[in-house]
This record gives structure tokens, sequence and C-alpha cells, in this order.
């Protein structure tokens, strides 16, 4: 729902949760810690993710998140 929001905008939106959940990292770190929140190991799974995407986005290629 907010990848198609985004679009039209030209609002880059990077689906980040699908992709993060089946991680093994991010998913023992959540679960080792706090039951929400990863370690930075765990915040590297998402970051990895947007990081092309961005630099995509920002030399004007698009707006998509592949």
């Amino acid at each position: 729902m907010l990848g198609r929001g985004a679009a039209p905008l030209s609002i880059l939106f990077v689906p980040t949760f699908p992709l993060t959940v089946p991680d093994p990292v991010w998913r023992r770190q959540v679960h080792e810690g706090d039951g929400a929140h990863p370690d930075a190991g765990g915040y590297q799974v998402p970051a990895d993710l947007v990081v092309a995407p961005i630099l995509r986005w920002m030399s004007g290629d698009g707006v998509s998140s592949r």
C-alpha cells in the first residue's frame, strides 16, 4: 500500500519488511533481544537492502526499489 502511494509522488519506497523478517541474523538478534529490535548486526540487514535503491533514486534513475 505504501509503495503504490509513493510512486506517483516520486517518493522512493523500499519494502524491507518482507525481506528482513526471514533473514536468520535479523530473526536471531530480535529473539535474543527484546523480541522487537535486533542489535547492530540485525539492523545491518535492512540497511543493506536500502542502500542500492536509495543511490539509484538519488542518481535520478526513477523511484523503483529494484
